[in-house]
């Protein structure tokens, strides 16, 4: 009896958590179409989804899904998003992409030849960052013990994360090797259609179908929503979103220098 019972509860927990990197995940039918992995024909080698640490881009992975058919990876494996994406714990080119967060300089021998990088509003994703991966500190922070430094605390804090997220995006301009297609919120969130018609051509190589970006735009295009954050600490990020700007630049930049060089 105890046999039966833990084989059920394996197979329960093989459906809910998803099976693993060397388990085939069967084509699913969601959304606006069918997903399925990458064949070897179409394939176009290992495609990095980067985008900065903890600032969300679950919307456009799932975008990046519907609108090329192809599951998306990560090397990350949270948990949480086994439940949200079917091939989450698959890393390997077999996807059209594989989320990541590492800076380029850590990627050492790590086998991608192409990145999508995603350069989020700055405000936003220094938010999201904050009150995700240092919820403890804000909470610190905004304690009666710091109340004749707080200010000075919340200007450090937001700093230094907006000095990582600059140091994150020049990392990939220039450290990254291969192939580089530049997606910036701005730019998605004003030209969607265009936008996800550039991004999937280099994903996969196939145009976007003016079908699927309907049923795309329908379900998976949200309007943004700002994180909610103390009064004191908005204050101060309002000043951040020239990093967005210095790191559109220093991408464009040093991807033409790269082509240039390599025309030379």
């Amino acid at each position: 009896m105890r046999v039966v019972c833990f084989s059920v509860l394996c197979m329960i927990l093989t459906k809910i958590i998803g099976a693993d990197d060397r388990s085939p995940i069967a084509s699913d039918a969601i959304g606006c179409q069918t997903l399925d992995f990458v064949s070897e024909k179409l394939n176009r080698g290992l495609t990095a989804l980067v985008s900065f640490s903890v600032s969300g881009t679950t919307e456009l992975r799932h975008q990046i899904e519907q609108t090329t058919g192809k599951f998306t990876g990560s090397r990350d494996r949270i948990p949480e998003h086994r439940l949200i994406f079917k091939a989450e714990n698959v890393g390997n080119s077999s996807v059209i992409a594989v989320k990541t967060h590492e800076i380029a300089q850590r990627l050492g021998s790590t086998d991608y030849n192409r990145a999508v990088i995603f350069v989020q509003n700055a405000e936003r994703a220094i938010k999201d960052h904050l009150l995700r991966k240092q919820k403890l500190r804000i909470e610190l922070i905004g304690s009666p013990i710091f109340d004749d430094y707080r200010s000075l605390l919340i200007d450090d804090t937001v700093f230094n994360v907006m000095k990582e997220y600059e140091r994150f995006y020049e990392s990939w301009a220039w450290y990254f090797k291969g192939e580089k297609h530049i997606v910036c919120e701005d730019v998605l969130l004003q030209n969607p259609k265009e936008t996800l018609q550039r991004l999937v051509l280099f994903l996969s190589g196939v145009a976007l179908s003016d079908d699927v970006y309907a049923c795309v735009k329908e379900r998976y295009m949200n309007e943004t929503t700002d994180p909610i954050i103390g009064q004191e600490w908005q204050e101060v990020l309002k000043g951040v979103n020239g990093s967005y700007d210095r790191a559109k630049q220093r991408l464009e930049f040093y991807t033409q220098v790269k082509q240039s060089t390599n025309k030379s």
